[in-house]
């Protein structure tokens, strides 16, 4: 037998009253100056203890005994099946020593799933959403970026087509591309990948640019996150990571309005760096494989950076992007540029 003090809720009225409980193998008694309650152990819940707090006990008919720490309860613990584990994490979240490299150890995790589990996931996902969940995506952020933030291009009509053309003919089917041309003076000198293939040039990218090819680095980059599905990958990482924030926060209410925010998040999407160097990769080869000097693209790159500096403004091209001058490195090193004599026209 073990007789343990605490207090009593009715589930009637919110006030305690003092009361015992006694723990038999036939079964639990609960008694108060105004009560006498027999329970089957079937009866009884358990909630395990947190730090200090009173363990709470919990019956079949809404009435809750509560009994702070003392001699016989980590008997009842052990007895209703609940002993070791739970004891052991009362002992965690008593003593300081094991709170802080535990609390360590949870943080180190958290992070690691972030930084590589889910990335890794978000990109087997992406490979199988249907395209025309992306091009609704792409669609949907197009329309937004107009009603919000640009306006129709400012530039010659016929600039529009020769430079579409000229892009466009890289890619042969070009079905999954488009290329678009717009006034945003809010996001200045940048071109944006959206899902579906759409690529979008600001005019005062066009107005930077001294040759056509520079135009076309920053194209080949942009369908180099296309071709990877970066934007995709980017949204789901951090739908991801948001619902795992619901999951230990416990707040419901912010999944839907992430679903509610979607189309704003792409528009406002800012890669990793890690993206970003795989779509530089990815310009440098295409490039070189169509007898272009990737150095056009260090060009235009250089001179955003003397425009801008060195991260760039806030929305520019550079903003999340790899420091310049590694992007550069990287453009004209001997591995990614053609021999001289080849053609560049």
């Amino acid at each position: 037998m073990i007789e343990l003090q605490g207090q009593y809720y009715d589930g009637k009225i919110s006030g305690s009253k003092s009361a015992k409980l006694v723990y038999r193998e036939s079964g639990v008694e609960l008694s108060a100056e105004d009560i006498h309650l027999i329970y089957a152990q079937d009866d009884l819940k358990l909630q395990p203890r947190l730090a200090n707090i009173a363990a709470r006990f919990e019956f079949s008919d809404g009435i809750v005994f509560e009994a702070s720490d003392q001699p016989g309860l980590d008997d009842v613990y052990k007895k209703l099946h609940q002993g070791t584990f739970h004891k052991l994490v009362h002992k965690l979240e008593n003593k300081i020593n094991y709170i802080v490299p535990t609390f360590v150890v949870a943080v180190v995790m958290l992070w690691s799933l972030i930084q590589y589990g889910i990335p890794q996931f978000a990109k087997s996902v992406a490979y199988q959403i249907p395209i025309e969940y992306e091009t609704r995506m792409g669609y949907e952020t197009l329309s937004l970026i107009d009603k919000t933030v640009c306006e129709p291009s400012k530039l010659d009509r016929q600039l529009q087509s020769q430079l579409r053309q000229k892009m466009l003919n890289l890619y042969k089917p070009v079905d999954h591309l488009r290329v678009e041309f717009r006034y945003c003076e809010a996001i200045g000198a940048n071109a944006l990948a959206l899902p579906s293939g759409i690529i979008i040039f600001t005019d005062d990218m066009v107005s930077m640019s001294k040759h056509d090819h520079e135009l076309l680095g920053v194209f080949t980059h942009e369908v180099g996150h296309i071709e990877y599905r970066h934007t995709l990958r980017h949204v789901l990482q951090d739908s991801i990571a948001g619902l795992l924030i619901v999951m230990l926060t416990g707040d419901v209410g912010s999944a839907s309005s992430m679903a509610a925010a979607l189309p704003a998040v792409l528009m406002q999407t800012k890669f990793s760096r890690d993206f970003e160097r795989e779509a530089d990769s990815y310009a440098a080869e295409f490039m070189q494989n169509n007898k272009m000097q990737p150095v056009h693209f260090a060009n235009i790159l250089e001179r955003l950076e003397e425009e801008y500096g060195e991260e760039g403004s806030t929305d520019s091209f550079l903003s999340t992007h790899p420091l310049t001058k590694e992007r550069v490195s990287f453009l004209t090193n001997s591995k990614n540029n053609m021999n001289k004599g080849e053609s560049d026209e």
